[in-house]
């Protein structure tokens, strides 16, 4: 039977401990945010964009990060296109990346129409990683909540009265990748511009980098460290309107292409509660010495 315990966030400032004093306090870095933003516009010449992120790019909590959101504008030659992510609560020691693809409205100077990128839907799957020691272990499992999402873990265990000091590392990615076969042209006439975003979109690409955090563990906690990878595909519409004052209709359909991109989310998570044996020993926060974990370095993998 799973149990549920409470998690702790391990926030706030722990008492200060005096010199004599072997028992150690820690404190846990604030919780964060970051939006990538990439950037796709059909305009000849088009390398790249100004792009600004309000309220930033990088939203930090204190520690833990309520739910809110991020809005990406990418500008190129006077044209602006917009994406506001949202995100959900961070606790503290937390961090997640998450990425958006921005579209700059065309304005052809020989046609009379305008073409913008509008979002038709998406579907993600996500994989869960943890510490490889938790997730090849036949241990019991327990609920834990990552960005606002419950899953089912194994956790490990500290079952003495010292800290343990460890590391562990992840993937975090940025970028966007358009999907291979995905085009679509419903309109002829305007097959040559649904092409310019096509190709443009074939340009970007996801990129990854391997980030290596250390962690500290309570004394008399289970704990484990917790990612969640995010694929998401988003299909996008491709919508041909007449420019303001042109001499020109609607067009029936005005969704003329579409194509699908690929984004993917990451970040991690370390999480900790009371060791269910020992709950009257557990302070978050709190240990004799210094321990050394089995995990130090160690990517985050699947479970088996």
């Amino acid at each position: 039977m799973k149990k549920f315990f409470s998690l702790i966030a391990l926030v706030g400032v722990f008492a200060a401990c005096n010199p004599e004093d072997m028992t150690t306090a820690f404190q846990v870095a604030p919780a964060e945010v970051t939006l990538n933003a990439t950037a796709v516009c059909a305009e000849p010449g088009f390398t790249g964009a100004s792009i600004s992120y309000s309220p930033s790019q990088t939203v930090t909590g204190n520690p833990v990060l309520s739910a809110g959101s991020i809005t990406a504008t990418a500008t190129y030659n006077g044209a602006s296109g917009s994406s506001t992510v949202d995100y959900p609560t961070i606790l503290a020691g937390g961090s997640a990346t998450l990425n958006t693809v921005v579209f700059i409205p065309y304005t052809p100077g020989d046609s009379d129409y305008e073409f913008k990128v509008e979002e038709a839907g998406s579907s993600s799957e996500v994989d869960v990683l943890m510490l490889p020691a938790a997730a090849h272990g036949a241990g019991e499992k327990y609920a834990v909540t990552v960005g606002d999402v419950e899953y089912s873990v194994p956790m490990l265990e500290n079952a003495n009265e010292f800290v343990l000091s460890d590391s562990y590392s992840y993937t975090t990615y940025e970028g966007a990748e358009l999907v291979a076969g995905s085009n679509k042209v419903f309109n002829d006439d305007f097959a040559d511009t649904a092409k310019k975003f096509f190709d443009d979109a074939a340009s970007k690409e996801i990129k990854e980098t391997t980030v290596t955090k250390p962690f500290t563990v309570s004394a008399w906690a289970l704990y484990n460290v917790i990612q969640p990878v995010a694929t998401t595909v988003t299909t996008y519409n491709i919508i041909a309107t007449p420019k303001a004052g042109a001499n020109t209709p609607e067009l029936t359909d005005p969704v003329i292409a579409s194509f699908q991109m690929k984004t993917v989310d990451g970040g991690a998570q370390y999480v900790e509660m009371a060791h269910p044996d020992h709950v009257s020993h557990y302070e978050a926060g709190h240990g004799h010495g210094h321990g050394t974990g089995s995990n130090a370095g160690g990517g985050l993998v699947e479970a088996e």
